[in-house]
């Protein structure tokens, strides 16, 4: 079977996400070419995949003559004669290849059902739907995510669940062993709906713990006046690279995600990877990835005090941090296994292939 997947990132989280599906889904009996933007960290992919780089715009606005080149490439790549094509996002790219899409087994990721609190975009949601009505099969993260969909787009019959998979790749960028220093780690986009008032809330709430440091990383808008006078915070504003962020990872004693909404997260396996229990508020599809009490806590959103109290048990007690996520390190070999997920791919894209409906649009 011949796979194409097209990623129009060059880095962050869905390159992450890309590479590590299409090294799965690679085999003696699957050729998968990977389509990225220009400029990809390549060494995230295994040689079994081929990639393809293609000079995306870095602004999807941006519909001058290079906008038409890269099209017209991203065109000519497709053309090729895959079995299956699978988007892993959609982009302002997208609107142009959906009548192209439509004649081919095509199979959608949707990451998000729901538009985050406070990033609603027309535009955007109107690209989504239409390539939700393009796509033969939508893939979602979890339970929660399919509820969402069906609720939404009411084609439950498109739905593909899968989990989100393991980032247990970042280890091998890591600089030393496994430590849990008295350090929390808030990783991600900088955003309204992350809950980052709550988390500097709830630090305020640690005067008289022991020594502690409070880690921010990541890009977004943030003014660093907010943490100027808080000595126990760090912040580490802006793109951070992989090796960084494996040391990030290593040390820290445990993740803090203070999410308004959520749908799933990127953030939680690589937490997993290296052992480190998860304080995360209890929205959307966190309570599939995060057992209370077992791989971490649940905190209502928007709530200082508990937030606050988890946190404090965690830095009073690096034993109970390490059987945390020692747990969570079992349910993401369990539950977030790359080679089960590219089964259920695999098994999807079989379906589509042999089906009446899609050999039609092939035609």
């Amino acid at each position: 079977m011949d796979i194409a997947i097209v990623t129009y990132d060059n880095q962050g989280g869905m390159l992450h996400y890309a590479s590590q599906m299409a090294n799965a889904l690679a085999s003696d009996e699957t050729d998968v070419t990977q389509i990225v933007g220009a400029g990809a960290d390549t060494s995230l992919f295994d040689e079994s995949v081929a990639v393809e780089e293609i000079a995306f715009p870095a602004s999807p606005s941006d519909l001058g003559p290079g906008a038409v080149r890269s099209l017209a490439r991203l065109y000519r790549s497709l053309a090729d004669e895959f079995d299956v094509i699978h988007l892993t996002t959609a982009y302002s790219y997208t609107y142009a290849l959906l009548p192209f899409l439509a004649r081919k087994p095509f199979v959608y990721t949707l990451h998000d059902v729901y538009a985050h609190s406070g990033e609603y975009n027309p535009n955007w949601e109107l690209l989504k739907r239409l390539t939700v009505s393009a796509a033969d099969r939508v893939v979602v993260h979890g339970e929660h995510n399919a509820a969402s969909f069906a609720e939404k787009y009411g084609q439950a019959h498109k739905c593909v669940t899968i989990p989100h998979g393991d980032y247990s790749f970042f280890r091998r960028y890591a600089d030393g062993p496994v430590s849990y220093d008295p350090e929390l780690l808030y990783f991600g986009r900088l955003k309204p709906y992350k809950g980052l008032d709550t988390l500097l809330d709830a630090e305020r709430l640690l005067d008289g713990t022991n020594e502690y440091e409070l880690t921010i990383a990541g890009g977004g808008e943030f003014d660093p006046e907010r943490v100027a006078d808080r000595p126990n915070v760090t912040l580490r504003h802006g793109y951070v690279p992989n090796e960084d962020v494996a040391e990030l990872f290593r040390r820290c004693r445990a993740v803090v995600l203070p999410y308004r909404d959520a749908t799933q997260s990127g953030v939680v396996p690589i937490a997993y990877s290296f052992e480190k229990p998860v304080v995360v508020t209890d929205v959307g599809g966190l309570p599939e990835v995060v057992s209370d009490g077992e791989t971490g806590y649940l905190v209502p959103p928007e709530s200082p005090e508990p937030l606050a109290d988890r946190c404090r048990d965690l830095l009073a007690d690096r034993g109970l941090a390490e059987r945390l996520g020692r747990q969570g390190q079992a349910f993401a070999r369990r539950e977030m296994n790359w080679d089960d997920i590219a089964d259920d791919l695999l098994e999807t894209y079989r379906e589509l292939v042999g089906s009446e409906t899609t050999r039609a649009k092939s035609t």
